[in-house]
């Protein structure tokens, strides 16, 4: 079963942990989504708010690179 893309979307704005591993996995349902189109690469990145930073996570890029 698929949620809308609002909904996975929502799955990475969750206050957890490991945030390198949790942004992965949410550019893995992502790109894995009926709706994302194959040829749209998707990037994950943190946001540190104290620095107002974006930090790339590397290891998403490349699970969210475009076919």
């Amino acid at each position: 079963m698929h949620g809308t893309l609002p909904d996975i979307l929502a799955i990475g704005l969750t206050d957890r942990p490991d945030n390198e591993q949790n942004v992965i996995e949410d550019v893995q349902r992502i790109r894995n989504h009926p709706l994302v189109p194959e040829d749209i690469p998707i990037y994950g990145y943190i946001y540190d708010v104290k620095s107002g930073k974006l930090m790339k996570v590397s290891e998403a890029t490349k699970v969210g690179k475009a076919k």
